[in-house]
């Protein structure tokens, strides 16, 4: 929407600035006819005074270069300023990206760790039914389990306290 509200202005400008341009042309054209046509003057001398009564002319087209100058600095200026605010907007759509990006890998690690426990989990419990009961071996089996199972609710709660805060 500012974009095209900016590209409105901009034809407008062009607009005007032709115009002004066409207008300076038709004068100067105009200025030139007029000396030509008035060529009753009889020598150089007569010339070059006739010629010192357009320096009001030269004054005029000079101050209004200068006065596209100051405009073309105006307009510049603010261009800058509209970057300005862009480029605030860009860096405040980037640090929000972060974040997110950040948040999107500290879900991702969870993830990761949630999985590799459950699969660890699975492989204990797998182990575990190979053992008779009252086994050596299935008391240890069971104490892993119970060690991955306590870890993974650990692990559940530290997610579930970062997720409501």
């Amino acid at each position: 929407m500012l974009n095209k509200r900016i590209v409105g202005k901009s034809k407008n400008r062009a607009w005007l600035l032709y115009l002004l341009f066409l207008i300076v042309i038709v004068i100067w054209i105009l200025s030139g006819l007029f000396i030509v046509s008035t060529s009753k003057l009889s020598g150089w001398t007569e010339r070059g005074t006739f010629g010192d009564m357009f320096g009001a002319i030269n004054a005029l087209f000079s101050g209004l270069a200068f006065a596209g100058v100051i405009y073309a600095i105006y307009l510049q200026t603010k261009e800058l300023s509209l970057q300005r605010e862009e480029l605030t907007q860009t860096h405040e759509e980037l640090r929000k990206s972060t974040l997110a990006q950040q948040k999107q890998q500290e879900a991702l690690d969870l993830q990761a760790r949630l999985l590799a426990l459950s699969t660890l989990l699975s492989i204990e419990i797998a182990e575990y039914q190979r053992y008779e009961p009252g086994q050596i071996g299935a008391s240890i089996q069971r104490d892993r389990i119970k060690q991955i199972q306590d870890q993974l609710q650990e692990l559940l709660k530290t997610s579930s306290k970062g997720t409501q805060g």
